[in-house]
């Protein structure tokens, strides 16, 4: 089995002590897990994953992240 990717954002951010920015694209959309990626402050998308909504996702965490910290359960 092969680490989760709020493990593997984890461990970044812990090696690189830095708020690295993260978005988890998952297929799994079992609300147990939705949550738990959501409850750890990382947005999440479902696949298939819209190329312009990834786009406007990667262009807030980079340089807007205010507004992926105040949206309430950022996903897509």
């Amino acid at each position: 089995r092969g680490q989760l990717g709020t493990e593997v954002v984890r461990t970044i951010r812990a090696v690189t002590n830095k708020p690295v920015p993260a978005i988890i694209v998952t297929a799994d959309v079992d609300p147990q897990i939705i949550n738990r990626i959501k409850a750890e402050g990382l947005p999440v998308m479902i696949k298939p994953v819209n190329p312009l909504r990834l786009r406007v996702m990667m262009h807030n965490l980079l340089c807007e992240p205010d507004i992926v910290a105040a949206a309430p359960g950022a996903s897509s």
